[in-house]
């Protein structure tokens, strides 16, 4: 508090007055604060939903849920509307989460793809040095 409004609030109510309302400011705000890191350590909305229209944002966890949830669903056979209402998700949303369910497994095919090339370069590999030594072979039976 400024200097300017404590002179003010000590005029007009006296210093016992000021020091009880300070003590009770101090623990209202002790109070307010408690509860602010209370609600984000739990992640929990401090209003109702009903009340704020504001969205908590999914953790890591959820969104990983959320997709292997989608994906199972999808090997299901499940369908996007049905997948959508099973899980109410909004559209827009399930859609953000289908390409990021692609991206991973574009990533993932990329992976498999480079062990594939590995293995078949690490098999012609082996079968053009089994070829070399065949020449070989052959080349010093003619030479005798």
């Amino acid at each position: 508090m400024d200097t300017v409004r404590t002179e003010h609030l000590s005029q007009s109510i006296g210093h016992d007055s000021l020091s009880l309302f300070r003590n009770n400011v101090k623990m209202i705000e002790e109070i307010v604060t408690e509860t602010f890191v209370r609600a984000i350590f739990y992640n929990n909305a401090i209003m109702s939903p009903e009340i704020t229209t504001k969205r908590i944002r999914n953790t890591r966890r959820h969104l990983t849920l959320k997709l292997s949830s989608i994906r199972s669903m999808m090997l299901d056979g499940a369908t996007n509307p049905k997948i959508m209402t099973t899980l109410n998700i909004p559209q827009r949303t399930f859609y953000r989460y289908m390409d990021k369910i692609y991206q991973e497994d574009r990533i993932e095919l990329a992976k498999k793809n480079k062990q594939t090339l590995a293995t078949h370069i690490l098999l012609l590999r082996e079968r053009l040095m089994q070829f070399s030594i065949l020449l070989v072979i052959h080349r010093i039976n003619q030479d005798l």
